[in-house]
């Protein structure tokens, strides 16, 4: 019996440092598990591409036999999970795209729903130990070991990873915490994509846009669903900040009018800083519009710069308490930048339209002859006058070339003038005879011809005057 004792005492002493051991080699596997997903979720920059990745890279680090991530999209007055990636070393039926239905009133809850709706993680030794929940779904097939963990921004759940084995008991207490690490990486790398991905798209909208409304409603948009917040506006200001000349919003959102008159007020105090301004709880907050207490918790607002200027105001407003991650606030200035130059460059093309409006309406009035050709001496635009002295219209002669209109000779001598111009990128100016189509008589005209250049100094055409001088 002593001998036994002594054996147990020092069975008991092996046993827990052997264990102590594969803690610590378990807990090393880990951190390189963690360390090696930061490296390459960091530069998976595509947003499928970096939910496949991760799905593989779970897969391997727990050795499981599938791996799916499942991610909220509203439909209509609620939310559905959609599988955006699967991963898996036997195949199963669930592909990316499929929907995890709902369940419905009287049914057994889903490990996924249960997880993304409460926010928490769960682990099951054997699922068919598990009768409370519904593992009648596809995804499920085969499964004995699930660790199901939502995937979250904060305090918001954006959708939830599923880990499955075949076996019963393979998962344990370390897996969870393990897969709970990746997911809240997976879920910030998820972010961050999806809101580079909408700055693209903004950024390529604006570069096609003429009109505001429809960027910045979508800037308004993207904002929300970036934050996961309730409702939001853009107010366009006037140059002094004065005044509010529009407003943009989706549909739903609810915003009282800025209180440019209080100098205490938010508004004015996002531009006066020039700064963001983060309000987690309105409740704790003086300056807030009495108008948003009670029906919203928490306040964002972002100032729309231009240079020093402030150009306009972004609010967003949450139902519930919370702060923004370092990630939102980064993406959010970058989407106002965006916004502020949607409307500096719908601002210029109002100008310029109107400019050009205006320049039209005067050389569309004047008597004498005025034309653009471009480099091959194809006209693009004529005034009024010149288009009556041809008879005809605006849209006949774009396109055409002097020997549409004009004798030969007389085609092949206005043209020499123009590659003369274009050449030497000066003005000519001179006097000659000009027959008028029609046969009416030739008259003689006083005629300036200059070159036009782009931006860049180059010769893209020639643009010329002329007028009557016979009388003279």
């Amino acid at each position: 019996l002593a001998r036994v004792d002594e054996l147990a005492v020092q069975a008991a002493h092996d046993l827990w440092a052997a264990y102590n051991l594969e803690v610590a080699q378990r807990q090393v596997q880990a951190l390189e598990i963690v360390r090696q997903f930061a490296e390459t979720v960091a530069t998976k920059l595509d947003p499928q591409d970096l939910l496949s990745t991760v799905v593989s890279v779970i897969l391997k680090g727990l050795g499981c036999t599938r791996c799916c991530i499942f991610l909220a999209e509203p439909r209509e007055e609620s939310e559905i999970l959609v599988c955006k990636a699967v991963c898996q070393e036997i195949p199963c039926a669930i592909a990316a795209g499929s929907v995890l239905p709902n369940p419905q009133l009287g049914q057994l809850p889903c490990r996924v729903h249960l997880a993304f709706q409460s926010g928490d993680s769960c682990f099951i030794d054997d699922q068919e130990q598990d009768p409370h929940f519904d593992y009648t779904h596809e995804m499920y097939q085969g499964a004995r070991s699930v660790i199901v963990v939502p995937l979250k921004i904060a305090n918001h759940v954006i959708g939830a990873v599923l880990a499955i084995h075949d076996r019963p008991g393979w998962f344990s207490g370390a897996d969870q915490l393990l897969l709970e690490t990746l997911a809240r990486q997976a879920a910030s790398a998820i972010k961050r994509d999806y809101g580079l991905e909408l700055v693209h798209s903004i950024g390529n909208k604006i570069l096609g846009a003429t009109e505001v409304k429809a960027v910045l409603e979508d800037v308004v948009s993207g904002a929300m669903k970036l934050t996961h917040t309730d409702s939001g506006v853009i107010y366009e200001l006037n140059e002094d900040c004065t005044d509010v000349l529009g407003s943009f919003k989706p549909k739903g959102s609810v915003h009282p009018t800025p209180r440019l008159a209080d100098p205490k007020s938010i508004t004015r105090t996002v531009i006066e800083t020039r700064t963001m301004l983060e309000i987690p709880d309105i409740e704790k907050d003086s300056r807030v519009n009495p108008d948003l207490r009670g029906r919203y918790r928490s306040m964002f607002a972002v100032p729309l710069l231009l240079g020093q200027s402030v150009v306009g105001v972004l609010y967003l407003n949450g139902k519930n308490v919370r702060e923004l991650t370092e990630t939102e606030r980064s993406l959010l200035a970058t989407l106002a930048d965006q916004a502020a130059l949607a409307i500096q460059r719908t601002r210029l093309y109002e100008q310029i339209r109107d400019s050009d409006a205006m320049y039209r309406s005067l050389v569309d009035h004047i008597p004498q002859f005025v034309f653009r050709k471009d480099k091959n001496s194809r006209f693009t635009w004529a005034n009024a006058s010149f288009c009556q002295s041809l008879g005809r219209s605006l849209d006949e002669i774009k396109g055409k070339s002097d020997f549409d209109f004009y004798p030969k000779a007389d085609a092949e001598k206005y043209i020499l003038d123009d590659c003369q111009v274009m050449d030497s990128k000066r003005p000519l100016p001179f006097r000659e005879e000009h027959q008028p189509p029609g046969g009416k008589p030739k008259i003689q005209v006083q005629v300036v011809k200059t070159p036009v250049l782009d931006s860049n100094g180059e010769v893209i055409g020639v643009q010329a005057i002329f007028w009557d001088v016979t009388k003279e």
